[in-house]
């Protein structure tokens, strides 16, 4: 395939100063709102990770193209456990915006948890309606991001590859997750994986079509990118 020639990106803001020029300090505040109240309780263990990343990808060719993007991205996890060993409570959140994650209620979820899940009972075996917090949900789809490729389903090589198999989302999801421009410089557009009705998907071609692939069928192409450097991670227990 010849080379791109040049595209039209959308802006994407995906840079954040709070992020990238996060102090020590600030870190360690995030850390206590786990910590102190788990110190208080006395009967409650805590440890978890502050992850942040800020970093830049630029693309360009001798046909003119060029792409340029900055990026940031703070993530903070915590497991919470008894000293019984017998409760377990997790969270965690994600932002390009250090700011706009709220550790004190993050926390408080993941100590909650723990106290709620104290002495479990057992219980028969069966069918049991089980519903998923957001961020459950979230690691779960980020998983079928690089499974929607137009050219595995095309080949029969992907669980997308029959149109009408049922899918238990009623809802588009699918987007650039912070970059306007694909590792292959292709445009990032929004972009249905999953389309609403019936609760039935379309093929994965009809959602992400690589840049090979949608060439040799005439349609235009969209990428995946999240690019990310510089990462700096803290782990912290009490």
């Amino acid at each position: 395939m010849p080379a791109l020639p040049p595209q039209t990106y959308v802006p994407v803001n995906g840079y954040f100063d709070s992020t990238a020029n996060l102090t020590p300090e600030e870190r360690a505040r995030a850390a206590l709102t786990a910590l102190e109240p788990a110190r208080r309780a006395g009967d409650l263990k805590a440890a978890g990770f502050i992850i942040v990343n800020a970093g830049a990808n630029a693309l360009g060719n001798k046909n003119g193209l060029f792409a340029y993007n900055r990026g940031t991205t703070a993530n903070y996890t915590l497991t919470v456990r008894t000293n019984d060993g017998t409760g377990s409570g997790w969270s965690g959140g994600e932002h390009p915006d250090w700011k706009q994650l709220d550790f004190p209620s993050l926390s408080a979820h993941a100590i909650e948890k723990a106290r709620l899940s104290r002495s479990p009972v057992a219980i028969e075996p069966g069918r049991y309606t089980v519903i998923l917090e957001p961020q459950a949900v979230g690691d779960l789809v980020q998983l079928m991001a690089f499974y929607l490729d137009a050219r595995e389903s095309d080949e029969g090589r992907s669980a997308f590859a029959k149109q009408g198999d049922r899918r238990p989302s009623r809802h588009d999801f699918f987007g650039s997750s912070g970059s306007p421009a694909s590792l292959s410089a292709l445009r990032w557009r929004r972009t249905s994986a999953i389309t609403p009705g019936m609760g039935r998907s379309r093929r994965a071609q009809e959602a992400v079509l690589l840049s090979l692939l949608g060439a040799k069928a005439g349609r235009a192409g969209d990428g995946i990118s999240d690019v990310a450097q510089d990462g700096r991670w803290n782990d912290f227990h009490g």
